[in-house]
């Protein structure tokens, strides 16, 4: 069975030009970005864009847009088989609402994995090209951690997409209710946050702040770090503090549990 939502998911996501055209969109972006970093190699000596070094410059841009991308993807692929009424004809062939949903995740898990690798498959292919020298190791530790955080923040972005698809069943007011969440958690925590420490301190967890503090290159690299708090503290601002990357990881997933399963539930409650 498991083949065959495979084969039905290729398919269908085959015939999709929305995706596609989101994917060479996000593809192009990243290849415009370490085109122009390489290029920027080449004519300025204070500049280097080598491996591993330029890891961090690579997997940055992809990580913080990557995540909106593919949420936008998800959603014309899941949202529109309730109005095309295409999930209804599935059940109808035979397929029940938990091998339906059970598909799309099986779609929704390898697209996280493409979508955050896409910027370390075309960046590290055109550092490579650099007249810098590349060291070794290739991949440090610090980098392997970013490329991690960089999945986890699409599979939670995505997830939260994936469960307005199946609660709105249209494209449209999917994305709308994405992208203006994007707008009000921001808001939302910064008035709570002036209220009280407590609070703010719980609104460092809300889904998209999870998100940005997981790619925020200074969670992964020591030196990073080192610097920014050194120019903040010249200019009398406060340090950097992160939360535990684990305890970042385990919240990431929590998310992506709970909405994947009120997706489940919604699917296997409402009429298709």
């Amino acid at each position: 069975m498991i083949g065959v939502l495979v084969r039905i998911e290729a398919l269908k996501t085959a015939k999709r030009l929305g995706f596609w055209v989101t994917t060479g969109l996000f593809a192009a972006f990243n290849a415009m970005f370490a085109f122009s970093s390489l290029r920027s190699d080449m004519t300025r000596e204070s500049y280097t864009f080598a491996l591993p070094e330029a890891w961090r410059t690579i997997i940055e841009p992809g990580a913080n847009i990557g995540p909106f991308f593919l949420g936008v993807v998800m959603i014309l692929l899941v949202a529109p088989e309730f109005s095309w009424r295409t999930a209804r004809q599935n059940v109808i062939d035979g397929l029940s609402k938990e091998r339906f949903f059970a598909g799309k995740v099986i779609l929704f898990l390898p697209l996280t994995v493409v979508y955050a690798a896409i910027p370390v498959v075309i960046g590290g292919t055109v550092a490579l090209l650099s007249p810098s020298e590349t060291g070794s190791p290739l991949v440090g530790p610090s980098d392997f951690n970013f490329m991690i955080a960089s999945w986890l923040g699409h599979l939670l972005v995505g997830s939260g997409a994936f469960l307005l698809a199946a609660l709105l069943r249209t494209s449209g007011a999917a994305m709308g209710i994405l992208f203006v969440y994007l707008l009000v958690e921001q808001i939302f925590a910064d008035l709570i946050g002036r209220s009280s420490e407590i609070l703010s301190a719980v609104t460092d967890f809300l889904p998209i702040s999870t998100q940005e503090v997981l790619v925020s290159p200074p969670l992964h690299y020591p030196r990073v770090l080192a610097e920014q708090n050194a120019l903040r503290a010249e200019q009398g601002r406060p340090l950097l503090e992160f939360h535990d990357f684990w305890l970042l990881v385990v919240v990431a997933l929590a998310y992506c549990a709970v909405f994947l399963a009120i997706a489940f539930l919604s699917l296997r409650r409402r009429d298709l």
